[in-house]
């Protein structure tokens, strides 16, 4: 019994030497420890002085992701990833939201667009932007390192955070897209000013629903058994666009006039074949090659849904 009481303790005291010898690694050293029988779950928000091994089978550790605005910075030792933190961007006037949330926006990693995105406006009030620089490490950035070794990814982060969580790259990303479709048909927008200046060569200013039919899947228009190529009025050719004359998404075609549409016209357009056989009516496109003012439409149109 005494002697079972002592391989109890001796398998204590080797535990923790080995678990002492997987924590007290540094990302700098020669060798780092192989003999690692728990990996760590992958931190998104790492802060403070923190070390963490990954498995290197790990998709977010294999990217170096982080939801800090971290870049690359230069490293004397080629094995060892560094990456500083850029800080967050916030609004001048200290501004919140209709919920009451902050506005911390996430910093450009190239230095240029960096400067150009603190001269825009904030998206809430409209107000100043201003950068807050990361110096949570001894007045630097806060510093992560990675490191490939093995079945291993090696983390560690040195200097805590001194500024709040910046929005992550998805919340950007939702945020441009909704600002762009807010602006896109808004009364001062440049690109809708340009629309309504070619009303006079087309005849009718198309409507928002037709301006991204038209564009955004412009190789599904199935078009008719008696379409030959004749002239055809582009300002018709929406107007069936928006009440069903056209099959849209390999769907039947609409109830539209096509005899009157196809008699009346002042652009010539074509089939166009895309792919597949050439027996099928829906493997063809229309296009106008030679209507200089549909060309300007489709250009603002495009510059419009994009």
């Amino acid at each position: 019994m005494l002697k079972g009481a002592d391989d109890v303790v001796t398998e204590q005291e080797d535990s923790a030497s080995r678990h002492g010898e997987i924590t007290s690694w540094d990302i700098n050293d020669i060798k780092l420890p192989q003999d690692v029988r728990q990996i760590d779950w992958f931190q998104e928000w790492p802060d403070s002085y923190v070390k963490h091994i990954y498995s290197s089978e790990d998709k977010n550790a294999q990217r170096h992701h982080s939801s800090w605005a971290m870049r690359n910075t230069n490293n004397h030792n080629s094995r060892i990833l560094k990456k500083s933190c850029l800080g967050v961007v916030v609004c001048g006037n200290d501004c919140s939201t209709l919920d009451g949330r902050k506005i911390y926006l996430r910093p450009a990693i190239c230095d240029k667009a960096r400067q150009k995105q603190q001269r825009k406006c904030c998206p809430n009030c409209n107000g100043p932007l201003r950068l807050l620089s990361c110096r949570g490490h001894g007045g630097y950035p806060v510093t992560n390192f990675w490191r490939h070794e093995g079945q291993f990814i090696f983390f560690q982060s040195k200097g805590a955070h001194d500024h709040p969580r910046p929005e992550t790259k998805l919340e950007a990303e939702a945020r441009r897209s909704s600002q762009k479709a807010q602006t896109a048909f808004s009364p001062s927008s440049p690109r809708l000013k340009r629309i309504q200046e070619t009303e006079s060569l087309t005849g009718a200013m198309p409507t928002r629903e037709a301006l991204p039919l038209l564009l955004s899947k412009p190789d599904v228009y199935v078009l008719p058994a008696n379409f030959g190529g004749r002239l055809v009025n582009f300002t018709n050719f929406i107007h069936l666009l928006e009440h069903g004359g056209l099959a849209i998404d390999g769907g039947e075609p609409g109830h539209g006039d096509w005899e009157s549409f196809l008699k009346t016209g002042s652009s010539n357009i074509i089939p166009v074949f895309k792919e597949s056989k050439k027996e099928d009516l829906g493997n063809y496109r229309p296009a106008s090659p030679t209507s200089k003012s549909v060309k300007v439409m489709e250009k603002i149109i495009l510059e419009t849904v994009c």
